[in-house]
């Protein structure tokens, strides 16, 4: 047998004879496994590496390499090297058809597939650009029309800047994570749900986030707050430590602490469990289960005011705290109707101070109970009324000099007319004392006890002996009977005076 060569290196194999245990046969083996490593696209040593696993270059000590690995692959692939070195700076890219070089990246396409978009560096330090509409420089990312201009002249900003529009934003920085700038309008959208009818519903969220940490060596991000919409209905939420603080509804109505409002704003501290509302007053809404109540501060020399207007004029009514004179007043009609002074005076009109002259035209009540009333000029004039469900029962009346107290006493009310023809016996029954008040031991003074005259003249008496009410007494009522009973004396007197005369003539 002759000597043979191997397949990729064309490595000698010597002749072995027959046997197949000898040295010969073990080397040829050898040499055949070590040509295996080799592609056969070469002669002699010019040939390739056929790596099935790694390709390792150790380093001096053998102790660590730098490795190479193909991935799978569905057809051969063969780069060749540059045929000359680059420069500094300089990169390595491919034509696409596996011939490499060495290219600058300042100023020219990275990336300018058709498929791709094209990324190429700007001209300036340390900064890329995406075609026209995204720029790069280290710390800013600019997006939009104009989102290199953004970032070029502003400069000194953060985070992610999203421009449209002209160039007004000038150098202004963006000290934020985000900014949306418009030479007119900025708007962020969050589109959630299908645009299908079948599938039109989700939830459009910013979420806010904070870390907590859990164990030392542990540290988690919880939801603390967000802004939401529910397409579903149409609601807008805002929501603090992951509670709902603020709905919006679709009709506009608005909660404070309640995700069903009632009214227009509806701001509650805790439920009452009322279920609905008068329609009439449902603009605002303060709920609380306990007391409830809603403060109005102002400065200590101004005025806190509630208005009520029209269509004709918005401030036709008016509930006003001066706090200068610390004095509560109302308004009707435009004008001061009612004022509460700081130390408890009621004035109706202008009578506040209780002054009673023409100036002071109205009524003031006072903390120990006196009631002043002012009117102007002199003639007679009602100064309080008293009615019932039907009719007038009864007046006080300012004169010129005094004041009249009247009851009502018109002939058409009354009937049933007749004449008191007991007024004496009647009268004697009566029992007039002089006495004191208890509370007013020093007093001495002319009455009745009410008990006493109550079977004689009813209707002067008001209540009953010993009741829950103390009686009382109107002794004007006792007028028609005096009045009876003197008309009887006199008419005894002019008789007696006839027959007096009769007998001294």
């Amino acid at each position: 047998m002759a000597d043979t060569v191997t397949t990729n290196l064309n490595l000698t194999k010597p002749e072995v004879g027959s046997s197949t245990n000898t040295w010969g046969t073990k080397l040829n083996t050898n040499l055949d496994l070590v040509d295996q490593v080799f592609s056969s696209n070469g002669s002699g040593t010019g040939v390739g590496l056929n790596i099935g696993g790694t390709l390792r270059f150790t380093d001096t000590n053998s102790s660590n390499y730098v490795g190479f690995e193909s991935p799978t692959l569905s057809a051969n692939q063969i780069w060749k090297l540059p045929t000359a070195d680059g420069t500094s700076n300089q990169v390595i890219k491919t034509d696409g058809s596996g011939n490499l070089s060495f290219a600058t990246i300042s100023g020219t396409t990275i990336n300018n597939n058709a498929d791709n978009k094209v990324i190429t560096g700007s001209g300036t330090a340390n900064t890329l650009e995406a075609e026209t509409n995204f720029v790069y420089n280290g710390t800013v990312v600019g997006m939009g029309s104009n989102g290199a201009s953004v970032v070029t002249k502003s400069g000194t900003g953060t985070g992610l800047q999203i421009a449209n529009g002209g160039y007004g934003y000038g150098t202004d920085s963006n000290t934020g994570d985000l900014l949306i700038y418009n030479s007119v309008n900025a708007t962020l959208t969050l589109h959630s749900g299908g645009y299908h009818p079948s599938t039109p519903n989700g939830t459009s969220k910013i979420q806010f986030n904070k870390a907590v940490q859990t164990s030392p060596d542990v540290e988690n991000t919880v939801d603390v707050g967000s802004i939401e919409y529910t397409n579903s209905s149409n609601t807008m939420t805002f929501k603090t430590d992951n509670s709902t603080a603020l709905t919006i509804r679709d009709d506009g109505d608005v909660g404070i602490g309640e995700t069903s409002p009632m009214g227009k704003l509806h701001i509650r501290n805790s439920d009452t469990n009322c279920g609905s509302i008068d329609s009439n007053a449902d603009e605002l809404v303060l709920e609380n289960n306990d007391n409830c109540g809603m403060t109005i501060l102002a400065k200590n020399d101004s005025e806190s005011s509630i208005n009520f207007g029209d269509e004709q004029n918005n401030n036709i009514g008016q509930l006003n705290y001066a706090h200068s004179d610390n004095s509560m007043r109302f308004d009707t009609n435009a004008q001061e109707r009612l004022r509460i002074g700081s130390t408890g005076i009621i004035g109706i009109g202008q009578a506040l101070d209780g002054v009673t002259s023409a100036s002071t035209i109205g009524a003031s009540m006072h903390p120990d109970g006196a009631v002043n009333i002012c009117y102007s000029g002199t003639a007679s004039h009602t100064l309080m009324h008293f009615r019932n469900g039907n009719n007038s029962i009864g007046t006080i009346r300012g004169l010129n000099t005094s004041v009249s107290y009247n009851t009502a006493s018109d002939y058409r009310l009354k009937e049933n007319e007749v004449a008191i023809s007991d007024g004496i016996n009647r009268l004697k029954e009566l029992q007039p004392y002089k006495f004191n008040f208890i509370a007013e031991p020093d007093v001495i003074v002319d009455g009745f006890f009410a008990h006493e005259v109550q079977d004689i003249v009813p209707e002067a008496i008001s209540g009953e002996k010993d009741g829950d009410e103390m009686q009382g007494i109107d002794q004007s009522k006792l007028v028609p009977l005096l009045t009876a009973a003197l008309q009887e004396a006199i008419t005894e007197i002019e008789i007696l005076k006839e027959k007096v005369e009769a007998l001294e003539n």
